[in-house]
């Protein structure tokens, strides 16, 4: 057969070390591996991998999770995907049984199936012979997806852990996660690199920590839920067997299982409770409660701010808030004036964010524990955080006659070398 091949031509004039001149042309060529890229009525896609020379090696590539999603949509159970899991299912009981049935047998199944439709290196002489392949387990992935109610808390617990976790990949820790004993001795070595690798393409951080070959994952998938996975590339440092049959499969789920379980327990160890990062956005965004719309408190509108400190205000602890009280409060700290209509479409916003609560049959409106507590928090540090330190940045680059703080002195530091570094790069360029 024939195919597009391309070299470098270093008799061409136009061809340089830094710049070599590629030509291309169609040659005679015989292919030493066949792809064939397959869709299987159980498996979905699934790819075949065949040697043209003996020992005719051959390679089969099957996604359990495409399985599971199979087997629930032949029962009618319906579920939104999650790339190649599932986010939520209708029947989690049967989500449940689907994925740990899938076994050894399956795939032996999808074996059988193709390779008697698929060309074959081996004949139907060769096989009655004896002649026929022996299959084992190259690579196993197990995974396990946390979908959680609130992705932004299950975000930010990760990237809480990410931080607390860096010494992941030291042995001792690797030991703990892969539950293996790592040998770091003269005489003898476990092979392999122990280093906790947190890799981030764009802003979507990835843990990997590795024992020999095989290595164990966590990332936040598509913002909705945290996936840990452990791929065993070699069972034998394990300790266990390669060969495909019910025994050696579910000793390899078991430690996949096991080795994820481990590294959440480990992820989450010093964690407390998730981050709540939806108190922050209930309270500076829009939010529906009980079916009615409430405006946001955005930190730093003026409004909101003099409104948040009139709910931190000592004046009111006894009687509590009401129109003419706010209004009050707001007329000092925010507007002259500020009316009634204007309070009461504030007192209704600070009601269904929690930071008040109306008295039944009144007009009073005595501020919450934990409504005081964020109005005074967000006070402050506007007050004595946020807009000092952004006076401070705010001046010129030249620094005062007086010492400026660390973070100002920091700060000119930095915009220092960074304008040194434009310039070189434009004198260069």
């Amino acid at each position: 057969m024939e195919a597009w091949r391309g070299w470098v031509d270093k008799s061409s004039p136009r061809s340089k070390p830094e710049h070599p001149h590629i030509c291309f042309s169609r040659q005679s060529a015989v292919p030493d591996q066949w792809y064939f890229y397959i869709w299987d009525a159980d498996f979905g896609p699934v790819l075949f991998k065949m040697s043209t020379y003996a020992p005719y090696g051959l390679w089969v590539m099957a996604n359990g999770h495409e399985w599971a999603k199979r087997r629930l949509a032949s029962k009618g159970v319906g579920f939104p995907e999650l790339d190649n899991g599932l986010w939520k299912v209708d029947d989690p009981a049967a989500a449940r049984r689907a994925c740990s049935a899938l076994g050894a047998g399956h795939l032996r199944g999808l074996l059988s199936r193709w390779l008697t439709v698929l060309p074959s290196p081996l004949t139907l002489a060769d096989r009655r012979a004896g002649f026929d392949w022996s299959f084992s387990v190259r690579q196993l992935e197990v995974s396990d997806t946390a979908v959680f109610d609130r992705p932004a808390a299950g975000r930010a617990f990760f990237e809480a852990a990410i931080r607390d976790n860096i010494d992941l990949g030291r042995p001792d820790r690797v030991k703990v996660v892969f539950g293996r004993q790592v040998v770091l001795g003269p005489k003898h070595r476990t092979p392999g690199a122990f280093a906790t690798q947190v890799i981030t393409p764009g802003t979507r951080a990835r843990v990997d920590v590795s024992y020999k070959t095989s290595h164990v994952k966590a990332y936040f998938k598509e913002g909705k839920a945290l996936r840990v996975e452990t791929t065993v590339n070699n069972p034998a440092h394990f300790g266990l067997k390669k060969t495909l049959n019910a025994d050696n499969w579910h000793a390899l789920r078991r430690l996949g299982e096991e080795v994820n379980a481990r590294f959440m327990a480990a992820l989450g160890e010093g964690q407390g409770a998730l981050p709540d990062v939806a108190t922050l956005e209930g309270i500076v965004l829009p939010s529906t409660h009980d079916g009615q719309r409430a405006p946001g408190l955005r930190f730093g509108d003026p409004r909101a701010m003099a409104l948040l400190a009139s709910v931190a205000s000592f004046k009111h602890v006894v009687p509590g808030l009401d129109n003419k009280s706010l209004r009050r409060h707001m007329a000092e700290l925010y507007d002259p004036a500020y009316g009634p209509r204007q309070a009461t479409y504030d007192l209704r916003r600070l009601r269904l964010k929690g930071l008040v609560e109306r008295v039944p049959g009144t007009h009073t409106y005595p501020v919450t524990t934990s409504g005081r507590a964020i109005a005074t928090f967000f006070t402050n540090l506007a007050a004595r955080a946020v807009v000092p330190v952004l006076t401070e940045l705010a001046r010129p680059t030249k620094p005062p006659r007086s010492a400026p703080s660390a973070l100002a002195a920091a700060w000119r530091d930095y915009d220092r070398h960074l304008r040194e570094l434009v310039a070189n790069l434009a004198r260069a360029a």
